[in-house]
């Protein structure tokens, strides 16, 4: 009878599985180690910027190459970098496919603290926002004839005036007053008027709350003559940034709320807890006023005694 074949030892089977499985292990530990390292920290966030596009660049810094604008609102995802720079924290971010850093104050990570800020309905060319009985208003106008814009108001007028920011000084139209008082005849296409509605003031509403949502480009003004005052509108909410776009040294930056009659405030000088203009409060098409302060006096060369 012939010898029954001896079948191959267990040990022998292992050996033969263990060396096939081994080229797919490490196969696996390869691709664990190419995925990368910031993905269990990458976190959904939302670009919040009140409604400008948020400058996505390709490094951290306001000098760096702009990838895209993202817009308010956009969904972006968080990755794990970060670095401060030019004032600003950055954080590297993903946006289909891209990848970029933004300012971190321009994002949230709660969905519902994306604000859209809501500027006061347009008034036509020759119609200002309506103050209460008594109060004042301010705002642009295409109107040239001060008598046609005192018709065109939805109220009775009490006063115009203008400012000339090279004469320094107002003009005046008073619809019931002889034509001698008048100063103010014709009115430069675009310029800034207050306009007071008749009537006797009663207490108004509150001034509008601050709020971080930044929003707009801010306006360059007429530079006025040092210690004058020039008008114009902002062009932005947050006042800082509109003292940082002027030619001139901004003392302070004046605004008018016409739903509350209470000028408010902003002192580039002064601490926080002294500021009653905080960001926020302006809309990008509000007058405001800015007083120039003494330039700077220019640092002493080198070698002077």
């Amino acid at each position: 009878m012939p010898p029954v074949p001896t079948p191959p030892a267990r040990t022998s089977r292992g050996h033969t599985r263990l060396r096939l499985l081994t080229p797919l292990f490490a196969l696996a530990l390869l691709a664990a180690a190419l995925l990368p390292t910031n993905a269990h920290a990458a976190t959904t966030a939302w670009v919040d910027t009140g409604g400008d596009c948020l400058n996505m660049r390709s490094a951290p810094g306001l000098a760096s190459a702009t990838i895209r604008c993202l817009d308010h609102g956009a969904e972006i995802t968080l990755l794990d970098a970060t670095q401060a720079l030019d004032g600003f924290t950055w954080q590297q971010i993903q946006h289909q496919g891209d990848i970029g850093w933004v300012a971190n104050f321009y994002i949230t990570t709660n969905p519902d603290d994306v604000q859209v800020i809501e500027e006061p309905s347009a008034p036509t060319a020759a119609a200002l926002i309506e103050p209460p009985a008594g109060g004042i208003t301010f705002g642009t106008t295409t109107e040239t004839d001060p008598a046609a814009l005192a018709a065109a108001q939805t109220y009775p007028v009490e006063g115009i005036w203008t400012f000339d920011v090279r004469t320094q000084q107002f003009r005046q139209y008073l619809p019931s007053a002889p034509t001698f008082v008048n100063t103010l005849t014709s009115i430069p296409a675009g310029a800034v008027v207050t306009i007071k509605r008749a009537g006797t003031l009663l207490p108004a509403g509150a001034p509008p709350q601050a709020s971080l949502t930044v929003a707009g480009t801010p306006n360059q003004l007429t530079t006025p003559p040092i210690d004058g005052i020039t008008q114009g509108v902002s062009g932005t909410t947050d006042p800082k940034f509109l003292v940082q776009a002027q030619s001139f040294t901004v003392r302070s930056v004046s605004y008018f709320h016409v739903e509350s009659q209470q000028w408010l405030i902003y002192l580039p000088d002064a601490p926080d807890h002294a500021q009653s203009l905080r960001q926020g409060q302006l809309r990008t098409n509000s007058v405001v006023t800015l007083r120039r302060a003494p330039d700077a006096d220019p640092p002493p060369s080198e070698g002077t005694p």
